[in-house]
């Protein structure tokens, strides 16, 4: 089974609220207090390697992603004040 790892400014408020995490889907709903906008970085570990990935925003592509051969994915998203509905898609 994939796992996920966040990565977050030393001083930044994150909260995920884990919606699906299966081998085809994984979504989570990311909202922040953050005053400014701040990076988070987003590694799925475990899931099929050399593989294609669609990244959703709110039910927009925002990218297209290819595993590595370890099975590994990374991308980065900003924080805001609403919350964000983020899914990665075998697909």
């Amino acid at each position: 089974m994939a796992s996920l790892k966040v990565v977050t400014m030393s001083d930044s408020n994150l909260l995920l609220d884990i919606r699906t995490w299966g081998p085809n889907e994984m979504s989570w709903a990311q909202s922040s207090q953050d005053v400014n906008s701040n990076k988070v970085v987003y590694q799925i570990n475990e899931l099929k390697r050399n593989n294609y990935y669609t990244i959703l925003v709110n039910n927009k592509i925002i990218r297209r992603i290819k595993s590595d051969p370890n099975g590994t994915l990374a991308f980065a998203y900003k924080t805001t004040k609403n919350s964000d509905e983020i899914a990665v898609l075998n697909k």
